[in-house]
């Protein structure tokens, strides 16, 4: 049979001295655990103190009643126990054993330091007095009825009329209604044996506010979105309505059927691709005339004290992973304000309103009859990341990671941040194994793929592009991300190249990967190199690594040309950084280099962009 542990109410015990009506609820008899009150609130306040353990039902007009319950929990079993309390008001019934007495004029208690009132017996000794006013009793402070003030001690208090409550609505004590809250808890052998104490004081309470309380949690994102729909505007509805415009069918010019009547001998009808027409991202403007407003400047940086520069040359290409600086300085006060420092000097370059961040290597000055001249040379910011300026540093992972994940460890805590263009695949463990500096870990990184590097010009971004957007016999389908016509182009020079025709490479790496045959779709790949290319960060057993590698080698092959363009540097031309698809007076390529030059001459200023173009042909 299960354990069932004591609930119920608590034992009411009533004791002290008469006229004493401070009540106190606490621990009686073990037998006895139930009370019911019943009372009604008033103007009158009232101590009851009860001592002898018996069920007792008190009715009176109180101000306030006060309880308080100990209850005690044996926490000394094996399953679950539920410790519930309940109480029940209800109205108490009338105690059979109380005294009715009147109220009148009665003497000093020797043995107390107030008057008890009590009904007097009449004196035998003498007449019989009617009631009076008494007079003042020696040692009595109260010589008269009235309004008792507020005792400070915490004694039993006198009967009194009491100062009536403001917030008292004189409410009927009732059957209360039962409470549907519980709590549970269970409890085990190995707990010492607890004895919960409960104290509530029982009083006319204000009304307490409820609240929820909401924990915090991960919300779903939201996002707020207006949706316009467009549609054709109707007539109004005391207008004439036409109705939708029949739009006039457009012939084609060619005609929907091949017909062959009689071909001439010898006649060959080749079906083949043609280059489609494409929307570059963005296109120059073909105009007769354009004006440009030439404006450069090079600053020292970052107080941005002014250079008597006279000449500024700006330029990279694919192969190199930072922008080059050199610039020529007039004057006298020139070298001073570069001379070589404990930390090196950076400038800001500024041509046209595109800004250049360089940090400065060691200037020489050249100085002869009637001609003072310092020659600067620099890097892009992120040399900071490349010797002497960064030691070498160990780079090993012994856990798998992404390639791009060792590009952003390896630039771990240095203030750059590394955007990934090119292919992605999951080095193994134990095979990444570097000591060096971040650009040196980065260029070893893509040249598992042979692609390349570029530095933001003022931010500190370092992009990994490929060498090829696509493959170069696909070249004609891809958008160009710059278009120039020919009138916007100064100069145009054009120079073809050669080198060995392949469409199949063999791919491998060396612990890892796979042995991969890359070719191109629709040949039989039997145009290969002497040896395979092999690298030992060519791990990945899907062939993403070896795939990228292959396009790369094949796009480079065969026959091709380099163009060099010279072009205004405006804002409607831009800046044409390596690796983008640029289209330049008809002849669509990949950027290799760029260079913006910068020279004054008196007080003109002559600013151009030479863009350094490469394209394979697709041999039939």
């Amino acid at each position: 049979m299960p354990y069932t542990p004591p609930v119920g109410g608590a034992p009411l015990n009533i004791s002290g001295t008469p006229g004493n009506t401070a009540l106190n609820i606490g621990g009686g008899g073990d037998n006895d655990r139930s009370l019911t009150i019943s009372a009604r609130t008033g103007g009158v306040r009232a101590t009851v103190r009860i001592g002898i353990p018996v069920r007792v039902s008190v009715s009176a007009r109180t101000g306030g009643v006060r309880a308080v319950a100990r209850i005690a929990y044996d926490p000394n079993l094996l399953s679950a126990v539920h410790a519930v309390t309940s109480e029940t008001w209800r109205a108490g019934a009338p105690a059979r054993a109380g005294t009715a007495s009147r109220w009148r004029a009665a003497t000093a208690l020797p043995a107390s330091g107030r008057d008890r009132w009590r009904a007097a017996d009449p004196s035998r000794a003498g007449p019989v007095e009617h009631w009076r006013q008494s007079a003042a009793l020696a040692g009595v402070g109260a010589d008269r009825w009235r309004a008792a003030d507020a005792q400070r001690n915490a004694g039993g208090d006198a009967w009194r009329q009491s100062n009536r409550v403001v917030r008292d609505t004189g409410e009927t004590w009732r059957a209360g209604v039962a409470l549907n809250r519980g709590e549970t808890a269970p409890w085990i052998r190995t707990l010492p044996r607890l004895t919960p104490e409960w104290r509530q004081p029982w009083s006319q309470g204000a009304l307490l506010p409820r609240g929820w309380i909401d924990r915090h949690g991960d919300g779903a994102r939201l996002i707020a979105v207006e949706i316009e729909r467009w549609r054709q505007a109707g007539y109004p509805a005391n207008a004439a309505n036409p109705g939708p415009a029949i739009p006039k069918p457009i012939p084609t010019p060619w005609g929907t059927r091949l017909n062959i009547v009689c071909p001439l001998p010898g006649a060959r009808l080749n079906i083949g691709r043609v280059p489609c027409v494409l929307v570059a991202e963005r296109e120059v403007v073909k105009r007769r005339t354009y004006m440009s407003l030439n404006n450069a400047s090079l600053v020292r940086w970052p107080d941005l004290t002014p250079l008597p520069c006279t000449s500024i040359t700006i330029e990279t290409d694919f192969d190199s992973w930072c922008w080059s600086l050199s610039a020529t300085l007039a004057g006298p006060d020139a070298w001073p304000l570069v001379q070589p420092n404990p930390l090196a000097c950076e400038v800001l370059a500024t041509i046209n309103g595109f800004s250049w961040k360089f940090l400065l290597d060691v200037p020489s000055n050249a100085r002869s009859f009637g001609s003072n001249r310092v020659s600067l040379k620099g890097r892009s910011r992120s040399a900071w990341l490349h010797s002497p300026y960064t030691p070498s540093r160990n780079l090993s992972e012994t856990n798998p990671r992404e390639r791009v994940q060792l590009a952003e460890q390896a630039l771990e805590n240095t203030g750059w941040t590394v955007d990934w263009q090119t292919a992605n695949w999951l080095v193994p463990g134990g095979r990444w194994t570097r000591t060096d500096t971040p650009i040196g870990a980065l260029l070893r990184l893509i040249s598992a793929t042979d692609d390349g590097l570029y530095t933001d010009p003022a931010a500190q971004i370092i992009t990994a592009q490929p060498r090829w957007p696509a493959a170069s016999w696909l070249l004609d389908g891809e958008v160009a991300d710059l278009l120039v016509p020919e009138d916007a182009v100064i100069s145009l020079t054009q120079s073809p190249v050669y080198s060995q025709p392949l469409n199949g490479v063999y791919v491998s790496g060396t612990t890892h990967g796979a042995l991969a045959l890359v070719k191109i779709a629709g040949t039989d790949g039997a145009l290969q190199p002497d040896a395979p290319l092999v690298d030992e960060l060519l791990c990945d057993p899907e062939g993403v690594s070896a795939r990228q590698r292959g396009l790369n080698a094949l796009s480079d092959s065969g026959a091709g040309f380099t163009m060099d363009a010279e072009l205004l540097f405006t804002p409607e031309v831009g800046l044409v950084r390596p690796g983008l698809v640029v289209s330049i007076a008809g002849m669509k390529g990949v950027s290799r280099s760029v260079k913006v030059s910068a020279a004054w001459s008196g007080d003109a200023l002559k600013v151009r962009q030479s863009v350094g173009l490469e394209r394979r042909e697709v041999e039939s």
